[in-house]
């Protein structure tokens, strides 16, 4: 009788111990909330130069679990992003570091200038920028951030020629 009273006590113990729910993997939530923060040199001129470099910073999206994000960013002359070209920069990290070079290339782009000929030396104009966060190999994980204007960027000639 003793035997089975320390045996009901342990099996009262381990039933103790159990849970009702069993355990999820995690799941993938879709966010709703995803900020590019102003850059501190928003109002101020910004002459753009080969090899420079420019940050801007973003909120990360909640994807219910820690996941790896991949961001990149996007600019367009419109703020509703009628017209854009992605920058090729992509980090894990919400502190991006891109270049002077790669905004040149799509500000010229964007401008219509294909080649040296048509290139005009334009001043110093108002452009906007956006980030974009996604996973790796999932699809609609995509989210894109608020559009955040730069207002007076002046941008050189960098489109690659033949023979450079």
């Amino acid at each position: 009788m003793k035997k089975l009273s320390i045996f009901l006590a342990c099996l009262a113990a381990m039933i103790g111990f159990t849970s009702c729910e069993q355990d999820r993997d995690p799941v993938l939530q879709t966010p709703t909330k995803f900020v590019l923060n102003t850059p501190a040199f928003q109002n101020q001129y910004y002459m753009l130069a080969p090899g420079n470099t420019f940050e801007l910073t973003c909120s990360q999206p909640d994807y219910g679990y820690s996941a790896v994000t991949q961001y990149s960013a996007e600019v367009s002359l419109t703020e509703d992003f009628a017209k854009y070209e992605s920058l090729k920069t992509v980090t894990t990290s919400a502190r991006m570091v891109l270049d002077d070079d790669d905004l040149a290339v799509a500000l010229c782009k964007l401008h219509g200038f294909d080649n040296e000929e048509t290139y005009q030396d334009l001043p110093a104009g108002k452009i906007y920028l956006r980030a974009v966060a996604q996973l790796s190999g999932v699809d609609g994980s995509m989210i894109k951030s608020n559009p955040v204007a730069l207002n007076y960027v002046k941008f050189y000639f960098a489109l690659p020629q033949a023979g450079y």
